[in-house]
């Protein structure tokens, strides 16, 4: 899995030629990066596309923690 691009902006999903688009949440007490999530409606960091879509199993997010360990790339450190 690779990164295609990041966005401050909140890009839709036609903004995207290629790749899989996801949405980083800011966390509700202090606005730190948290989670990525297909969607984000409150507290949106960032958005960023990747190069293969992610599996977030039963649940709707996944932590940062937790992506970088699965994924092995830190979400924190491309913005």
């Amino acid at each position: 899995m690779r990164i295609i691009t990041t966005s401050h902006k909140r890009l839709r999903d036609d903004d995207v030629r290629e790749g899989y688009l996801y949405h980083i949440r800011g966390e509700d007490d202090n606005g730190e990066p948290y989670s990525v999530e297909k969607h984000v409606w409150v507290n949106h960091c960032y958005s960023v596309v990747l190069s293969e879509p992610i599996d977030f199993g039963d649940d709707n997010y996944m932590t940062l923690g937790m992506f970088a360990e699965t994924y092995g790339i830190d979400l924190l450190q491309v913005v």
